[in-house]
């Protein structure tokens, strides 16, 4: 009895210790460090010299004079395009100046990025649902290193890691919010609320794309305090969403401007007044303003008339053009109940797999058939994760409505970079399962191997009792007394080998087995009814 209160107790200083407090810990960050590190030596050694095909010359140009390289505008991307050509300016192809080499450098900064927070998330998640022991972080370092490497060595990520493109950054972000969202779900508080609306603020100052986020962040959210959601979507309802459809039915002059103005003050007067979490709601709410209002980058840059600008956005016209990517053709969604619809799907399985080989696909599925190991907020941070792949798999298939082809493809492969780095992370998360599985398998052989090596003068009838003993003692026998972990524990397992028939009565009873160390429990009486002599120690 006492030592069972004892054993509660140390469980419960363990989970008091300060360390626990730290959602991520050094070993997921050494992990994210190592993969940052071997991803930005591989990226160098392969970074392209100068200005390549497609769009690359233009995004450099856009960067070095503050244009604006493709639409919808990529704000966040310019800014630090810029950075990154000042900062390495001095870098010459062929005695000339080379800002490509800067902006394609940047490029593999973020790819590299992107591939430690891949490691960092299996980390630290594996950690969680494995054995809390070194053993189990081991494991999770392990898994951490191989998902990260996995998606650091994926055809599409790498070949955007090389060369001037945007979709690297845009990865980055998405990355980074499932990070913050994840030290969200753990400890929910005022600190990482915030935290996660800069993450989403600064996605969407990079692309649109990260607009799909908007599912997620209302999951993440709920699922961490009700609340919080509930005012969070008050706000948004009062203050963006009604002014924008008053604005879409074209309500005319001077009810617009009237209900403009009241809508948010009284969101922000009923958020305030009735609920303690308003003023976190609303500092979110303003952090992604902030966010979007990198865009206004596009008619500063457009008023300097830079030698490369897509769009003229220096006009509300022009800056309609370019953030709603009037250059390309309108969205032509896929119908979901369409054979059509199916065969995209099997486009984008194959494209997948193209990333991942076909055996590796296989072990992504693990944590969905171990989905009982996720306890607690790694499973709400599991089905916020599960909610990101969907929507920028599914969703992104049935929005970009690919033709399949070869030329489509190579266009459109770039767009799904999200879901494949996820699918990375799934892989890791299976690895770490699948290294605690073969460990987990092998210890227990280990324990059944000394009696199929013990004595050799009794017959082989009690040689298959004593291991049906083991079996039923070690492994499944808490209702008899004996836990699965008593051998690892230093308990003392004996039996005994009587001559003759173990059971020559016919009752069942078999060998004698106890715990030295605990005292006969009800299943060594049963065995040892009738049976003496020489006791044989195992463990």
């Amino acid at each position: 009895m006492h030592s069972a209160e004892s054993e509660r107790g140390r469980e419960r200083s363990i989970t008091r210790m300060p360390c626990d407090n730290r959602v991520f810990r050094r070993t997921d960050w050494a992990a994210a460090g190592v993969v940052v590190v071997v991803a930005m030596v591989v990226y160098l050694a392969t970074l392209a010299p100068t200005v390549t095909l497609e769009q690359s010359g233009a995004f450099v140009v856009a960067g070095q004079y503050f244009g604006v390289g493709r639409v919808p505008g990529y704000p966040l991307w310019h800014l630090l395009a810029r950075l990154f050509i000042s900062v390495f300016g001095f870098v010459r192809y062929r005695g000339c100046p080379n800002p490509a080499w800067a902006t394609n450098l940047m490029s593999a900064v973020f790819g590299a990025l992107s591939c430690g927070v891949v490691s960092l998330l299996v980390a630290r998640v594996g950690r969680a649902v494995l054995s809390p022991t070194r053993e189990g972080a081991a494991k999770a370092f392990v898994a951490a290193l191989a998902a990260g490497m996995l998606v650091a060595a994926s055809p599409v990520i790498w070949s955007q890691s090389v060369i001037t493109e945007t979709h690297t950054l845009t990865l980055f972000s998405v990355l980074l919010f499932l990070a913050v969202a994840l030290a969200w779900l753990s400890r929910p508080n005022r600190g990482a609320a915030l935290g996660l609306a800069t993450a989403f603020g600064l996605g969407l100052a990079q692309s649109h794309m990260v607009i799909l986020l908007v599912p997620c962040l209302l999951l993440a959210m709920l699922l961490g305090d009700l609340r919080l959601c509930r005012e969070f979507c008050t706000a948004n309802l009062c203050i963006w969403i009604v002014p924008c459809l008053l604005f879409r039915i074209g309500l005319g002059w001077p009810w617009f401007y009237v209900v403009l103005a009241l809508c948010p003050m009284m969101g922000i007067v009923v958020v305030m007044r009735f609920s303690v979490s308003g003023r976190t709601a609303l500092t979110m709410l303003a952090i992604i303003a902030l966010g979007i209002s990198f865009y206004l980058y596009l008619p500063l840059a457009s008023e300097g008339n830079p030698p490369m600008q897509f769009g003229y956005a220096r006009t509300w016209e022009g800056f309609q053009h370019v953030i709603t990517r009037g250059q390309y053709e309108r969205m032509n969604p896929t119908p979901i109940l369409s054979l059509q619809f199916l065969e995209q799907l099997r486009w984008y399985g194959a494209l997948l797999n193209q990333q991942f080989i076909f055996p590796l696909l296989l072990v992504a599925l693990c944590p969905l058939i171990c989905i009982s190991r996720f306890r607690g907020p790694w499973l709400k941070w599991w089905a916020v994760c599960l909610l990101t792949f969907f929507m920028f798999s599914v969703v992104l298939v049935i929005g970009s409505n690919p033709r399949g082809d070869i030329q489509d493809s190579f266009i459109q492969r770039v767009r799904f970079i999200p879901s494949f780095a996820l699918w990375g992370v799934f892989i890791g998360l299976g690895f770490a399962l699948l290294l605690d599985w073969i460990d987990r398998v092998g210890k227990r052989r280990t324990e059944v191997d000394p009696l199929m090596e013990g004595d050799q003068s009794g017959s082989s009838d009690a040689r298959s009792l004593t291991t049906d003993a083991v079996a039923a003692g070690v492994f499944g026998g808490v209702e008899h007394g004996v836990g699965a972990g008593d051998e690892l524990c230093g308990g003392r397992l004996l039996f005994a080998s009587g001559g003759g028939d173990p059971d020559a009565d016919g009752d069942g009873d078999g060998p004698l087995f106890h715990d030295e160390g605990r005292g006969a429990n009800p299943l060594s009486e049963s065995l040892g009814k009738k049976e003496g002599g020489l006791a044989s120690r195992f463990g």
